[in-house]
């Protein structure tokens, strides 16, 4: 029997190609609600050098993740990176996302959630692995990595988020946030 393979880009990378390490934010037990972790928020300040033609972005979770550049969110799917068996294998997704030619990529951020990792995996650390690609008109420059200098933070307003329990959020936006994340 023969397979094709699905429309779309792939890529196919090895663990050598990754400069990125796993990150996350420390979370206990006792900040649970009930079974569900607090969404851990991430992020890394930087300015490109030069204006950014395009931005690729490869990255993966321990639990689901939803990813953003200058503020707008990159891909429309939910559930990213999809169902896994965590102690086998861990999919990543490939995203380019263009902006204006004369606007400087900076600030990735994510906000990391159970998804298929919850309760009935271990160990319960929801963590992300992500590579950003900046691509300047002369020439590929610079890649942003996620390693230790990322900021994190587990006290913002969503609580607890399950795809079939739903969302539990405090009143707290993003400015607090912001404030926990300097």
């Amino acid at each position: 029997m023969e397979s094709a393979r699905p429309r779309g880009r792939w890529a196919s990378w090895r663990p050598a190609d990754w400069q990125a390490e796993w990150i996350g934010a420390k979370v206990t037990l006792d900040q649970a609600t009930g079974p569900y972790l607090p969404l851990p928020y991430l992020r890394k300040q930087f300015q490109a050098q030069k204006p950014v033609v395009r931005a690729t972005v490869y990255a993966t979770a321990a639990g689901l993740y939803e990813l953003y550049l200058n503020g707008q969110r990159v891909g429309r799917d939910y559930f990213t990176p999809g169902w896994t068996e965590y102690d086998k294998r861990v999919y990543y997704k490939l995203r380019r996302h263009g902006p204006a030619p004369h606007q400087a990529a900076k600030m990735p951020r994510a906000i990391l959630g159970d998804g298929w990792s919850g309760a009935s995996q271990r160990p319960r650390q929801l963590a992300l692995l992500a590579q950003l690609h900046l691509d300047y008109a002369t020439a590929r420059a610079r890649s942003v990595a996620t390693d230790e200098s990322w900021k994190a933070t587990a006290d913002g307003p969503l609580l607890m988020s399950d795809m079939y329990q739903g969302e539990a959020t405090t009143p707290q936006g993003n400015a607090e946030v912001e404030q926990s994340l300097v």
